[in-house]
């Protein structure tokens, strides 16, 4: 199979009845979600990403600097959810319909202007280098989404999750940031990886949220791969940390965080396809 919307569509159903089959208190996580997004004037603090862009990294280190700031105990698995605890903006973390579960169904499609959504919140729009993403999504689709057969040599040209709609994505918001300078703020992966504390300070900073700075510096260390992948259990209660295949490392929702994967993924000619493609495609200013 060539990974269809429908192939997506399917496997993604079926992966996500069995999910709510054994843990139905999922379904309410999952409506809780669905309404937030349909309303986003109520969130002026916005991140927008394409998946597996490192979202879930960050959203962990904000709840946790915030949690240890306020000295919240409780339990936050989504960043929706810090306003009910403490005085604080509400902010939403979103794909912005990039999501191969979305209704988003090619990669022209996802250059459709929603800018008006967004315009009244203060952005910040994190992106990955789209080689590393083609490697991530791959594994995340194969072991998390129920599409076990999946096949990598579909990953680049496919509509769905292929290369070309991951360029896109980002040259549209991209665009937006230039248009949008003083609300927007860019941040890459790679950044994150290499500077954890720098990025998160400006980040904290753009969105006026006080945090001290051994709380960041704690955050960061309660936020490692590996201590994020320690709290992944079959019996976990987020869907996000939910995970069964242990024994696998690319089952984790949090996998590897490693750049420059894809150098290892891919043989030599796709590289010099994929480099072409993000040559010809992808805004300069990226720097990949």
């Amino acid at each position: 199979m060539k990974g269809t919307k429908f192939d997506f569509y399917g496997r993604n159903l079926k992966s996500k009845m069995r999910l709510f089959l054994e843990k139905p208190s999922f379904i309410g996580f999952y409506l809780d979600r669905a309404r937030k997004y349909s309303d986003l004037k109520q969130f002026p603090l916005i991140i927008v990403s394409y998946p597996k862009s490192g979202r879930t990294w960050l959203q962990k280190l904000i709840i946790e600097a915030v949690k240890l700031e306020h000295g919240i105990v409780e339990n936050i698995s989504d960043i929706s959810q810090l306003s009910n605890f403490v005085e604080l903006p509400n902010i939403l973390s979103t794909h912005a319909g990039s999501s191969w579960e979305e209704r988003v169904t090619n990669e022209n499609q996802i250059k459709k202007n929603d800018w008006d959504r967004y315009k009244h919140a203060k952005v910040l729009f994190l992106y990955r280098d789209p080689r590393d993403v083609l490697v991530s999504q791959f594994y995340h689709i194969r072991h998390r989404t129920g599409y076990s057969n999946f096949d990598k040599r579909f990953m680049v040209g496919n509509k769905n999750v292929g290369l070309l709609k991951i360029i896109n994505f980002m040259n549209k918001w991209r665009a937006f940031s230039k248009r949008n300078p003083d609300a927007v703020l860019e941040l890459s992966y790679e950044e994150m990886k290499a500077d954890a504390k720098t990025s998160l300070v400006k980040l904290l900073k753009f969105w006026n949220i006080s945090v001290f700075d051994n709380n960041i510096d704690q955050a960061i260390e309660n936020c490692s791969l590996e201590n994020m992948r320690k709290k992944e259990t079959a019996n976990s209660e987020s869907p996000w940390t939910t995970t069964k295949e242990k024994s696998n490392a690319n089952a984790f929702h949090s996998r590897k965080g490693v750049v420059g994967e894809y150098k290892e993924f891919f043989e030599a000619e796709e590289i010099t396809a994929i480099n072409t493609m993000i040559s010809d495609e992808l805004d300069i200013a990226f720097g990949y």
